[in-house]
């Protein structure tokens, strides 16, 4: 009987200190939520209204595109800034052997895709703690406030309801807005994410198509440079993106290909050595 009672005063004194944590962790989500709307216009302004693209007929300049032209072609189009990135470092390396250029294409894809995910990631994660911490805030000052309405106190009940309903919606509002954060970036980075991958199945496609000519293209280089290769993109104000997911981020992304290049993704060695 007395360890019972040990045991329940235990777990009423944590509980009891939870509080002040919780309330702190409460306040801190708000300031987070504020920050990703202010995080939100930023991107708006510095980068959301330059993309400009349009992404068929920039496809369909690619495949129009000599050899020697994909790489001008992509930076005077109007991708962000670390799309081009992404795009260059399969262009420039169209002469590599065709799994390898395949394999490379992939992990560029990746690349932007987990930035993506790891972006929205974050407000998605605060969007599903916030009410966690909304409804603790709201049963840990309950039971000392049920205890002072049985004894008549109505100060304590009073205050102790106060701040039941001040945690409570605390939560609800810095989840609500990290939902809504994520969900606009998940739209946004799911378009930018799928017109990347349209792209570079075009700068495949034409690797593919320069293979079977004859035609010997450079390879080798790893990555545009920060400053100079883009030097247009910076002087058309684009910034690096801070950064989806639609529906389709929680799934594994596929570059679409031809039926050439399926077979050199999926291993064929006989056929890539060909």
């Amino acid at each position: 009987m007395n360890g019972e009672l040990y045991l329940k005063d235990i777990l009423h004194l944590v509980s009891q200190d939870l509080l002040i944590p919780v309330m702190i962790v409460l306040a801190a989500l708000i300031v987070y939520a504020v920050f990703c709307v202010g995080s939100l216009v930023v991107e708006v302004i510095m980068e959301r209204r330059h993309y400009r693209e349009n992404v068929p007929r920039f496809v369909n300049a690619v495949y129009e595109a000599g050899y020697s032209e994909v790489d001008d072609v992509i930076g005077q189009s109007g991708m962000l800034k670390h799309q081009k990135q992404a795009l260059l470092t399969v262009s420039r390396n169209m002469g590599l052997p065709q799994t390898d250029l395949y394999a490379l294409a992939k992990r560029e894809v990746a690349g932007l895709d987990e930035r993506y995910r790891r972006i929205a990631g974050r407000t998605d994660f605060a969007s599903k703690v916030a009410p966690m911490f909304g409804l603790m805030g709201t049963l840990i000052p309950l039971g000392p406030g049920i205890v002072a309405m049985g004894q008549g106190d109505i100060d304590a009940l009073s205050t102790s309801l106060l701040i039941a309903f001040d945690t409570t919606v605390a939560g609800l509002v810095a989840a609500a807005i990290c939902l809504f954060v994520s969900r606009i970036r998940k739209a946004w980075y799911g378009k930018y994410l799928s017109a990347v991958e349209a792209t570079v199945t075009a700068v495949l496609e034409k690797a593919d198509e320069a293979r079977e000519a004859g035609v010997k293209l450079p390879h080798g280089y790893e990555a545009p440079a920060k400053r100079g290769d883009l030097a247009r993109t910076d002087e058309e104000g684009l910034s690096n993106a801070g950064g989806p997911l639609p529906a389709q981020m929680g799934t594994t992304h596929r570059i679409p290909v031809s039926s050439q290049a399926s077979s050199a993704m999926a291993g064929d060695a006989t056929a890539a050595t060909e």
